[in-house]
């Protein structure tokens, strides 16, 4: 089965969880983005020559929603094992619902722990969550990742580069230009938590912020993710491949 055919077979979330995760209620513009964004990930794994929903992989989605992009990936659900994390209750209770075959899904906290044991995920992939969590929120995460990423395990990320910073304001632009990275109040989403603001990122914070002695960065892609948002594909030391660059 295609990944439209796979998509096409799973209802629609409702309108309010639509609009946590795409900003709009737009049913087409819920799926375009959720398929396009599926696409760019396996683009970047492919050109990166790492194996995505290969056979016996286990993925986490964190920040799934309400699975705008898990109800993309069913084609790799076939044979790869995924998990969906979010803070949005209403969002998880929906996937239960309407994707328990296809995915397991649980809620989460602002902060670690995830219901994982360490080093039992290959592939983590967080697609605009970074982009409005505070930093120190951001470490923890990282260091969270790092323990339940197996050896040679793959985190990708997406966060708000030069592109989306065009559009903020000077005072922001300035306080980017000078710390590297800028986390702005700037009303929140409906239905999420309060400290689910706006984040951007200067490329050279994050190249020099993120990695760690079992943490390094492969690729940093700009305009990856949605045509506008940067990619930080990630690898865990350890496994057969260690050549990180």
């Amino acid at each position: 089965m295609t990944a439209e055919a796979a998509s096409s077979a799973i209802p629609v979330p409702p309108a309010h969880l639509r609009t946590r995760v795409t900003g709009v209620e737009d049913e087409g513009m819920f799926q375009f983005f959720g398929r396009r964004i599926s696409g760019e990930i396996r683009a970047l794994f492919d050109t990166a020559g790492l194996p995505f929903g290969a056979p016996g992989q286990k993925i986490l989605d964190f920040g799934c929603g309400c699975a705008r992009v898990l109800r993309h990936v069913m084609p790799e659900a076939d044979q790869a094992r995924f998990h969906g994390v979010d803070v949005d209750v209403q969002a998880i209770d929906w996937c239960r619902v309407h994707l328990a075959d296809s995915a397991e899904f649980t809620v989460t906290g602002r902060r670690p722990p995830l219901p994982f044991d360490d080093a039992s995920i290959d592939v983590v992939y967080g697609v605009s969550v970074f982009s409005h969590i505070p930093e120190d929120d951001q470490r923890a995460w990282l260091a969270e990742f790092t323990r339940v990423l197996t050896p040679g395990g793959i985190l990708l990320l997406s966060v708000n580069g030069a592109a989306v910073a065009r559009m903020a304001t000077t005072p922001v632009r300035e306080q980017l230009g000078t710390e590297g990275i800028a986390y702005v109040h700037d009303g929140g989403i409906p239905g999420l938590p309060d400290w689910y603001q706006m984040c951007f990122h200067t490329r050279e914070h994050v190249e020099q912020n993120w990695p760690t002695a079992r943490l390094r960065i492969m690729s940093y892609t700009e305009n990856a993710i949605m045509m506008c948002q940067d990619a930080v594909l990630l690898r865990k030391a350890g496994g057969d491949r260690e050549e990180i660059r």
